[in-house]
């Protein structure tokens, strides 16, 4: 039974027609940026920072208030979260080796995204900016020991506002009440045994799918609708250890090309991250047929995705929040709404997380966020787009930052100053360095970062008390 107040498991009491502009996913740029880059992003139409003018404040104008939205009308949203999931091993996305009809599925009822970005490679700054629409630099939970600000607008927030029931269902502590994830939410459900902001061990990862499919079913059960249900569950984050019955894909890993150098230790340990994806694929499941036989999915706009990637030893790494190769920040995404999307529709151009919050409100028929980095997601491929993606990573005593924009992906460690191009075309392993090659691409490429960087920066200023962080008290690193 689901108590309502805070208890041991940390449960706290708290149609319209798609149009969009043809430019995306172009991104117009700042006007600093697009100095910078006249020759290579010109013609994108995306800005950083939107700027007040007088078709904004027109649209605003004209935007409807929440005093003349009916709730009864607007669609219900879930936003589910499978953490470490990279996209490349989920079978809609090529894996042929583990089984995911459920995602596969979903899919192929909706619009799958084939190159997500997301905007860093570990949790708590991933969400943090998934939530917010925000690039990390502006939102600041970029640490162990940051706080999300209360400064910071949530999604949950914005749609409680419009009559929304909103829960979170979260397995993982650094996307805590602690560290202010709670805000916006009716009901916020933790399901590990921490109570306080601190450093996050691996070993409290263990809360497995089908415990917070429990949860979530149980919320379900009394709600009133629309509601905002955001599932965050943690296999197959590490330490890897799928039900028996999903522990099976080791003699097929065995015979991978990956497999060929690799000691048995580090095999089984990719088999036991597929088992894990696969049992989280099952559960994920359980919820959609709860929400089909309570007759509320056709109404529900249903989101999938992953909060970062995960590595095994691509760059001599298992793991996540060490670099932002494509194994740590690409990940699936794939949105589900039959009354307004199409369906079984791929879109190869680059999109990226902080995309997420604005498309539901987009779908809902809502009024757009103000002054944040993320778009509605494009529901028609464009071959001849000057798509891009930022993600950054502070963690570790590291600091580094990735521009994506095909095929081109700089990498860029500010701690020891080193920078790498790679061309994904040629080299989509991101093994091969070529920015003495294509020294105009990479000037451009690191100015953009520049420019990029220092805006996000001003915003936070702007935004945070003496534009830094909140910390936990004992911020030592």
């Amino acid at each position: 039974m689901i108590p309502s107040s805070r208890t041991s498991v940390g449960y706290a009491r708290r149609g319209r027609a798609w149009s969009r502009s043809p430019h995306r996913h172009g991104r117009r740029l700042t006007r600093a940026i697009a100095l910078a880059l006249p020759a290579l992003l010109a013609s994108c139409n995306r800005s950083a920072a939107p700027a007040a003018s007088s078709d904004a404040a027109a649209s605003q104008a004209e935007s409807p208030s929440a005093e003349t939205i009916d709730p009864a009308k607007l669609p219900n949203i879930l936003l589910y979260v499978a953490d470490t999931l990279r996209a490349d091993s989920v079978g809609c996305y090529g894996d042929d080796i583990v089984e995911t009809p459920v995602i596969d599925r979903l899919a192929a009822e909706g619009v799958l995204y084939e190159t997500a970005i997301a905007q860093t490679s570990w949790t708590r700054t991933s969400i943090a900016s998934i939530l917010s629409a925000t690039y990390p630099d502006v939102h600041a939970a970029q640490g162990r020991h940051d706080l999300l600000a209360e400064e910071v607008l949530l999604l949950p927030e914005v749609l409680k506002r419009y009559g929304y029931a909103t829960a979170c269902v979260t397995t993982n502590p650094n996307v805590g009440s602690f560290f202010g994830f709670d805000q916006g939410y009716d009901d916020f459900v933790e399901l590990y045994g921490r109570k306080e902001a601190g450093f996050v061990a691996t070993r409290e990862l263990i809360t497995k799918s089908d415990v917070v499919t429990d949860q979530a079913i149980e919320w379900l059960q009394n709600v009133e609708q629309p509601f905002f249900l955001f599932v965050l569950t943690i296999d197959p984050h590490a330490p890897y250890d799928p039900p028996e019955r999903f522990d099976r894909y080791l003699p097929a890993v065995k015979k991978t090309d990956w497999a060929r150098d690799k000691p048995l230790p580090q095999v089984r340990k990719r088999a036991k991250y597929l088992g894990e994806i696969a049992s989280n694929d099952f559960q994920f499941g359980r919820l959609l047929d709860d929400l089909r036989q309570r007759g509320m999915f056709e109404r529900t706009i249903t989101v999938f995705t992953s909060d970062h990637g995960e590595e095994f030893w691509e760059h001599g790494r298992n793991g996540h929040g060490h670099y932002l190769f494509d194994e740590s920040i690409r990940v699936p995404l794939i949105v589900r709404y039959p009354r307004e999307l199409p369906m079984g529709i791929r879109i190869p151009q680059t999109v990226e997380l902080i995309d997420v919050a604005p498309t539901l409100l987009r779908l809902a028929g809502l009024p757009p966020l103000d002054k944040v980095d993320g778009e509605p997601l494009p529901i028609r491929s464009n071959h001849e787009s000057d798509a891009w993606a930022f993600s950054s990573l502070s963690l570790r005593e590291r600091f580094m930052t990735s521009w994506r924009a095909e095929p081109w992906k700089l990498i860029w460690n500010h701690t020891d100053d080193s920078q790498q191009l790679f061309n994904l075309d040629d080299d989509p392993g991101e093994l091969q360095d070529v920015s003495r090659r294509y020294e105009k691409r990479f000037a451009d490429l690191v100015a953009a970062t520049t420019a990029l960087r220092e805006d996000c920066l001003k915003r936070r200023a702007l935004l945070h008390r003496d534009g830094e962080p909140q910390r936990t008290s004992d911020a030592q690193t």
